[in-house]
C-alpha cells in the first residue's frame, strides 16, 4: 500500500512539474510587432520583449514602447519568476548594427538581454531620483547609462546626459522632462524623437529656447565643442553642458 501511495505522488509531482514547464515554454509563443519580438501573459495584461524582428534588427536606434497592442511592457526578457523553470530569462535582443536603445522610466531590463549586440554602447532611460551603490544623485533628475557588454552581461556606468528635450507647458510632467540623449559635443543629434502630445495642440517642432524664437535644425545643428578643465586633483576633465531643446505647441 505505501509502495502505490509513493509511486502515485511521484506520478503526481512529474505530471504537476510537467504541466507548469508546459506552460513556461510552451503556450506562450512569441509574436512579432514592429521590430520586437514579444510574449503576452496573464490573458494579454502584461508584454515582454524577448527579441527583433528581421526589421529590428537592421536599425541602429531602438525605441522600447511604453505598451504593445494597449498592452504594457513589463520587461526587456521574460518574466523573472521563468528563470526558476528555464534558463531562458533574458532577451535576445541581437544585432550588430544597434548602436542606442531609449527605454521608459517603468521598464526592467533582465541581465545578458543585449549579449549578441556587441555594438550597442548606450542604453537611455530618463530617471528621477537614482540611487547607486548607496548613494543618491537627483542633480537634474535625468540620466543615461552607457552599457558594456562582457561576457555576455551588462555592467552599467551612470553619466548624465547632454541632450534634454522639454515639455514646455505649465502642466508638464517629469519635472519637464520629455526625453533625453547622449551625443558627442560638436556633434549632430543623430536621431529625433517621438513626437510629444498634448490635448488640444498640434506639436510645432523643437526650439534652442522655451520662447521657440529659434527652431533647432537637425541636419545643420551641432552641439557646442567639447570643454576641458583641471579639477582639484589636478586632471584634466570634460566640462558638462546641457543642450535643452524645447517644444512649441500649436
Amino acid at each position: 500500500m505505501k509502495k502505490k501511495l509513493c509511486k502515485a505522488w511521484i506520478v503526481l509531482i512529474l505530471a504537476v512539474m510537467t504541466l507548469m514547464l508546459s506552460a513556461c515554454s510552451g503556450f506562450v509563443r512569441n509574436e512579432e510587432w514592429g521590430y520586437f519580438t514579444v510574449k503576452f501573459y496573464d490573458d494579454r495584461e502584461t508584454a515582454y520583449i524577448t527579441g527583433l524582428t528581421e526589421e529590428g534588427q537592421q536599425q541602429r536606434f531602438l525605441v522600447i514602447p511604453e505598451e504593445i497592442d494597449g498592452v504594457k511592457v513589463y520587461t526587456i526578457g521574460e518574466r523573472p519568476l521563468l528563470q526558476m523553470w528555464s534558463s531562458i530569462g533574458y532577451a535576445d535582443i541581437c544585432s550588430d548594427k544597434l548602436e542606442k536603445i531609449y527605454i521608459p522610466f517603468s521598464t526592467e531590463i533582465i541581465s545578458g538581454s543585449f549579449r549578441n549586440s556587441s555594438n550597442l554602447m548606450k542604453v537611455v532611460s530618463i530617471r528621477d531620483d537614482y540611487y547607486i551603490n548607496g548613494f543618491e544623485y537627483s542633480i537634474k533628475r535625468c540620466y543615461s547609462r552607457e552599457v558594456y557588454i562582457e561576457r555576455g552581461y551588462t555592467r552599467n556606468c551612470y553619466v548624465m546626459s547632454n541632450v534634454s528635450y522639454f515639455y514646455n507647458y505649465e502642466t508638464e510632467e517629469n519635472y519637464g522632462y520629455y526625453w533625453i540623449d547622449d551625443w558627442d559635443y560638436g556633434g549632430k543629434i543623430e536621431f529625433i524623437p517621438p513626437e510629444p502630445e498634448r490635448e488640444g495642440y498640434t506639436f510645432g517642432g523643437w526650439y534652442k529656447e522655451p520662447e521657440c524664437i529659434n527652431k533647432w535644425n537637425f541636419e545643420t545643428d551641432v552641439l557646442p565643442e567639447e570643454r576641458t578643465e583641471i579639477n582639484e586633483e589636478g586632471e584634466e576633465e570634460v566640462v558638462y553642458q546641457e543642450t535643452k531643446l524645447y517644444a512649441k505647441w500649436l
